[in-house]
C-alpha cells in the first residue's frame, strides 16, 4: 500500500526529519517510492 510522507509521519507520529534519519540508519523496513512520492512501507 502506497502512502504519501506526510500519512506515514501522521501514522507513526514522527516529524519528517526522524522519518528519514530512521531511513537512513535502517532502523525501518525497507521504503520504496513511487513516481508520485509516495512511499511504500510495510507498517
Amino acid at each position: 500500500m502506497s502512502y504519501s510522507t506526510k500519512a506515514i509521519t501522521e501514522k507513526l507520529n514522527l516529524s519528517m526529519h526522524s522519518l528519514r534519519y530512521y531511513e537512513k540508519e535502517e532502523l525501518l523496513p525497507p521504503i520504496t517510492r513511487d513516481k508520485k512520492e509516495h512511499v511504500n512501507i510495510a507498517i
